[in-house]
C-alpha cells in the first residue's frame, strides 16, 4: 500500500496529491496531516510525503509538527526499509530545499528513497506533444506545477507505483 501524507492546508499541496493518486495506479491513501493514523502508516510499504515551502525555506509547520511527532518511530526504526518519496510545488528555489529536508527525514528513518527519475520524458521522447514532465529538472522528488500541460505528478505518480510493485515482488512482498 502507498500512502500520500501531505499538508492538506495548501490547496496547491492537495490537488497535486491527487494527481499522484491517479499515476500510482493501485492501492494508494491519501492522508492529511491533520488526520493521520500512524497504524496505517505503519502498514505502508510506501509513504510518500508532500507539503508546500513554509515561510522561510524548508518545510511547513505542520510538516515539522508531524517530524516531532514521529520521534518515537524514528527511535524505534519502525519505517526502516519503507519506501518514501516527496514532492512539492514550484515555489523556486524554496522547492527544493523543501524536498532535500523531506529527503533527510525519510533517511534518519532509515527509509529507501525513489527519486523522480524522469529523465525520458525531459527529452521528449514518450511524452504527449505540448506538455512538459519535470521542467524544472528537479531528480530528487516531485516539484509540480499547476497547469494542464504538467504531467509532472501523474508520471511521478506512476514511477512511485511501479517501483514499489518491483520491488515488493523481488521481495516476495
Amino acid at each position: 500500500m502507498i500512502i500520500i501524507l501531505y499538508d492538506s492546508e495548501s490547496e496547491e499541496i492537495h490537488r497535486i496529491a491527487l494527481k499522484i493518486r491517479n499515476g500510482i495506479q493501485g492501492n494508494c491513501e491519501l492522508m492529511a496531516l491533520n488526520n493521520i493514523s500512524f497504524s496505517l502508516l505503519g502498514r505502508a510499504d510506501t509513504i510518500i510525503f508532500g507539503c508546500a515551502s513554509g515561510f522561510t525555506p524548508g518545510l511547513s509547520y505542520r510538516m515539522l509538527q508531524f517530524m516531532d511527532r514521529s520521534q518515537d518511530r524514528f527511535l524505534n526504526q519502525v519505517w526502516k526499509n519503507k519506501f518514501a518519496s516527496a514532492f512539492t510545488i514550484d515555489e523556486g528555489s524554496t522547492s527544493m530545499k523543501t524536498l532535500e529536508d523531506l529527503f533527510a527525514f525519510a533517511c534518519k528513518h532509515s527509509m529507501i528513497w525513489i527519486p523522480q527519475g524522469h529523465l525520458a520524458e525531459n527529452e521528449g521522447s514518450i511524452r504527449p506533444v505540448g506538455t512538459t514532465v519535470n521542467s524544472n529538472k528537479s531528480y530528487l522528488g516531485c516539484i509540480s506545477i499547476l497547469h494542464d500541460t504538467d504531467l509532472t505528478a501523474e508520471t511521478f505518480g506512476r514511477r512511485i507505483g511501479e517501483q514499489t510493485r518491483r520491488i515488493l515482488n523481488i521481495r516476495g512482498g
